[in-house]
């Protein structure tokens, strides 16, 4: 009789019990229930600054540093001091924008002359042009030099025959944390070396990284908890920024958050653990114990008759209770093990191996 047959494997990935075998390993069948399901994935990642809020300071013309007292981690507002550069080329551009402004001065008037005399025909169009040229050249030549003081920090407004000084002043073009020093006093920097690094920490990033399988149920907007994984008491709120498009060579995607709350204290560079509220969705579903762990895939056991066939399944979100399974996909009238699971699959190892 059916009840007397001791359970055994078929070489086929499938085992058969007797009624009284199923009934003493607790084994329940059924078919997979369709519902909605609200599923949390979770994820680590670090606390990053976006490449926007990190500021590279140097200076366009070479020069020694003549004093900076800034160390990283610092706090620096904009328009600070940060240092102080020391070259002959900054005297010599002063000295160039002044003589400019000296001749222009001269050659506005004689324009204006030239231009009378030329209206009234006591004088060639000619020299009139000439004139015209000079003192448009002049005009360039003195808003180019006005463009290079800028650069260095010099107010050309303010600057006098008086006031010439082959130091400039270095200053903060923003406000935040000085993360990186790079040059000591003494040390001649080359145009355009980097000097100072300054980073803007009230705009960090949580960027996780996220395995592909995951990546489909995951958009812009979506609510995340996150916890230092230090302090994993510290609860802080984030919601996706965006899902990076570059999927690396360990199947993860890059998936950038904007933090909503609680990111006051947060250091770059934190590592965190995090739980990602994915959207629910209308899915054929299995309790949490039908799906049971063989060799790195994960299996679930199809009842036909008295014989426990095992599949491999691919499984999405889940929640407390209940696991989407994706493929491959139910047919009508599949009876699926719902309690149990484990039981056949320890079953099913034993035999395999008498």
């Amino acid at each position: 009789m059916q009840d007397d047959m001791s359970g055994r494997s078929t070489g086929d990935g499938s085992v058969t019990l007797s009624l009284t075998e199923q009934q003493e390993a607790g084994i329940a069948a059924g078919p997979p229930v369709l519902r909605q399901l609200n599923s949390v994935i979770r994820v680590s990642g670090k606390v990053e600054i976006p490449p926007q809020n990190i500021v590279s300071v140097g200076m366009p013309m070479a020069g020694f540093l003549r004093e900076s007292d800034l160390l990283p981690g610092m706090h620096v507002r904009r328009g600070d001091l940060l240092g102080i550069l020391e070259d002959q080329q900054y005297l010599t551009i002063q000295e160039e924008y002044l003589k400019v402004k000296v001749s222009l001065a001269a050659a506005e008037p004689e324009y204006r002359r030239q231009k009378l005399l030329a209206d009234s025909s006591a004088s060639s169009v000619a020299s009139m042009e000439r004139a015209r040229a000079q003192h448009e050249t002049l005009i360039v030549t003195r808003n180019a030099l006005a463009e290079r003081l800028r650069l260095l920090n010099i107010d050309p407004a303010t600057l006098g025959p008086e006031k010439l000084s082959p130091r400039v002043r270095l200053l903060s073009p923003v406000s935040g944390v000085v993360s990186r020093v790079n040059m000591n006093r003494g040390v001649y920097a080359q145009p355009g070396e980097v000097l100072f690094e300054i980073i803007d920490p009230g705009d960090v990033h949580l960027v996780l990284r996220v395995f592909e399988r995951d990546l489909a149920s995951i958009t812009a907007g979506q609510k995340v908890t996150a916890f230092p994984a230090s302090k994993p008491s510290q609860v802080l709120k984030a919601e996706v920024l965006l899902v990076g498009p570059v999927i690396s060579a360990d199947r993860t995607a890059e998936v950038h958050c904007h933090f909503t709350e609680g990111s006051n204290d947060v250091v770059p560079g934190t590592i965190m653990n995090a739980e990602i509220l994915s959207p629910s969705v209308m899915a054929p579903v299995l309790p949490r114990n039908a799906i049971v762990g063989h060799e790195n895939s994960q299996y679930i056991f199809l009842k036909r008759n008295d014989r426990f066939v095992m599949q491999a399944v691919t499984t999405g979100n889940s929640d407390s209770l209940w696991t989407e399974i994706r493929e491959p996909a139910f047919q009508a009238g599949d009876s699926v093990v719902l309690t149990g699971a484990y039981a056949l699959l320890m079953k099913l190892k034993n035999t395999q191996e008498e």
